[in-house]
């Protein structure tokens, strides 16, 4: 559920991401680096936040 929520917000950005959990994880520092040009850096951090809760549940 996590992850389908960070990609629907991506989305919404304009970033499509990947299905896999594995190639999400190669493409997120990209797309944030991407998004971080044209959004404000509330949403950056938000978005990151939801990225460190996802490697937090993988722990």
């Amino acid at each position: 559920m996590q992850i389908n929520g960070l990609r629907a917000l991506l989305t919404e950005y304009g970033e499509v991401m990947s299905k896999s959990r594995a190639k999400l994880g190669k493409e997120i520092p990209k797309v944030l680096e991407r998004v971080a040009e044209r959004l404000p850096a509330v949403v950056i951090d938000t978005l990151r936040e939801q990225w460190n809760g996802l490697a937090k549940l993988d722990e």
